[in-house]
């Protein structure tokens, strides 16, 4: 199964649209600022390729970079926040998922996963002690069959001596894992195994679009007014906003999730177009042959 679907990722490969719908250039109404912006796709399979190198020159330019990924940026309060952040999203008191279902069903979802996503009984096992969704997210895209961007791009930046700001708060760090971890419940989890889905978007969905460069099709999961996007998106948005006009220097790049760049009225190509900058897709090769 698993080996089908990342075939046909690998085959959406070639038709990619020419017109880079992901990166874009938002400059100052007189030019004096500049902002690159680089929407992410968390989880990539192995096989897609993104023009590192290009991204590699934006942020070696730029005077600031601004992460969606929680980092280490010289902040004493980062492992405070990352303990509290890895209890949000446990099972209390060192508990695991087995201590909330039947041993049938354990034993139901731990075959789900070794035979979709070829996972290990320790491996599963290891993963039992997150939340549904965290526990999904470790044993479906392991570092075996995907990677992220996002960190390539913290360590490009790291190894340039660029500042790196955390575009996140506490408070909304710590909304965003609570709303995910109470959505996406053990219910949920049950329901994959008998392949149902009941969550308000697919993640596997999402990749695939992500690799058309097809922003619409995205955007079409988002649908206004649901929790989840004015929780992981909206509120989020309009704080990142001000950390813009606190940290910006004349020339910045900024790399989150994609869906943060098209998401509306809130959208941080919206934020930038409503200041008068003018707003340029570059063009960027998302996927090579090997």
């Amino acid at each position: 199964m698993r080996q089908s679907v990342l075939v046909i990722i690998y085959l959406l490969f070639f038709s990619i649209p020419s017109d880079a719908q992901i990166l874009y250039q938002c400059a100052s109404p007189n030019g004096d600022t500049v902002f690159y912006v680089f929407g992410t796709c968390h989880y990539l399979p192995r096989e897609a390729k993104i023009d590192t190198v290009l991204l590699g020159k934006l942020i070696r330019s730029s005077d600031v970079v601004f992460s969606e990924l929680f980092v280490e940026d010289g902040d004493p309060s980062y492992k405070r926040v990352v303990s509290n952040l890895n209890e949000l999203v446990r099972y209390k008191n060192n508990g695991s998922i087995l201590d909330s279902i039947t041993q049938a069903q354990y034993g139901e979802l731990m075959n789900y996963y070794r035979t979709s996503y070829g996972v290990s009984k320790k491996e599963f096992k290891w993963a039992t002690y997150y939340l549904p969704l965290q526990m999904d997210n470790r044993l479906r895209y392991s570092s075996r069959n995907y990677y992220s961007i996002d960190k390539i791009l913290y360590s490009i930046a790291r190894r340039s001596g660029k500042k790196i700001n955390n575009l996140d708060n506490e408070e909304l760090l710590y909304n965003a894992h609570t709303y995910k971890s109470s959505e996406f419940d053990i219910r949920w989890l049950l329901s994959k195994v008998e392949g149902k889905n009941v969550g308000q978007f697919n993640d596997d969905t999402i990749i695939q679009l992500y690799l058309q460069q097809d922003t619409a099709g995205i955007n079409r999961h988002y649908k206004p007014g649901l929790k989840h996007r004015q929780v992981l998106l909206e509120d989020r948005n309009k704080h990142w906003f001000t950390i813009f006009e606190q940290k910006a220097g004349r020339t910045n790049f900024i790399y989150c999730g994609l869906a943060h760049l098209i998401s509306d009225e809130f959208s941080l190509l919206n934020y930038f177009r409503n200041r008068k900058f003018s707003v340029r897709a570059i063009e960027i090769d998302i996927a090579q042959k090997p």
